[in-house]
């Protein structure tokens, strides 16, 4: 459930990506920003990188950019899946995921008070 009375962490898509400099800015849970999904359960199709706990993808069913984390939410819970945490993303877990998405910033489940 979208947490209203925080922000949310939105994170760069890849430690490579343009955005690298400056992996993590706040963001108001209103704000449109791109979606990548974690599953704790093997997901066929979805990649899973040696370091990390989960499976992860962009393509949910298709790309999903400009959206709420309401919105966010939603598309992750539909494929039976999370918004990523944080130290996901930042680990990497989704990069590569599709939709070319790794120069910008994701939605995350972790938050910061307002």
């Amino acid at each position: 459930m979208a947490s209203y009375g925080f922000l949310h962490k939105v994170v760069c898509g890849s430690t490579n990506g343009n955005c690298r400099n400056t992996p993590v800015l706040l963001a108001n849970v209103d704000e449109g920003h791109n979606v990548r999904c974690c599953s704790d359960n093997e997901k066929t199709g979805w990649v899973k990188k040696a370091q990390c706990d989960v499976w992860g993808e962009s393509h949910i069913p298709a790309c999903n950019s400009a959206k709420t984390y309401a919105e966010a939410e939603a598309i992750c819970a539909a494929s039976d899946a999370r918004v990523c945490t944080e130290s996901e993303l930042l680990d990497d877990c989704t990069r590569g995921s599709g939709c070319g998405y790794d120069d910008e910033r994701h939605w995350s489940s972790t938050t910061a008070p307002k």
